[in-house]
């Protein structure tokens, strides 16, 4: 599949400090059609009335979470992440938090939500043949997410803590 043919979705990488970073978890509902009971961040697909992929990581955050983002919250894009099986390329967009949002959960897209901590993602995280692993309170995050949480830990925000 060529490039040009990745469907494009967003991500938001919601982060807050505490002593360390914390980052958003979900772990997506079991009735969903595409990625169900899987643990990812909260986004999805674009909606025609998104300016860019940073809006769609916003809104989806929002309806998923309700946790609303504004602008200046964002701090830019990690590098994108293909999913070949399905054939997305995701946008992971970095969104620190003053403080730990309540999370009101979409129950139709969101099972659970949880805030891991910067050390339990480094103790947690393992490479095995297929890629990175880590565990969360809901099992274990794979895949494309992981790709994005191992690019968390080197961006540099992450490291200056």
């Amino acid at each position: 599949m060529s490039q040009a043919l990745w469907k494009p979705a967003a991500v938001c990488v919601c982060l807050v400090w505490e002593h360390e970073w914390q980052v958003l978890v979900i772990r997506r509902a079991d009735a969903l059609s595409e990625h169900p009971g899987q643990c990812g961040l909260p986004g999805g697909r674009p909606d025609p009335q998104d300016r860019s992929l940073w809006e769609t990581a916003r809104r989806e955050t929002f309806e998923e979470v309700g946790v609303w983002l504004t602008d200046a919250q964002c701090q830019g894009a990690l590098e994108p992440v293909v999913v070949r099986g399905s054939g997305y390329e995701i946008v992971p967009w970095i969104a620190l938090c003053e403080s730990r949002p309540e999370c009101v959960l979409n129950a139709a897209e969101v099972a659970s939500a949880h805030w891991i901590s910067q050390t339990h993602l480094a103790a947690s995280r393992r490479q095995t043949e297929s890629g990175w692993v880590y565990k969360c309170p809901d099992g274990t995050i794979w895949g494309a997410t992981a790709r994005i949480l191992h690019q968390l830990e080197l961006w540099e925000g992450w490291i200056r803590s």
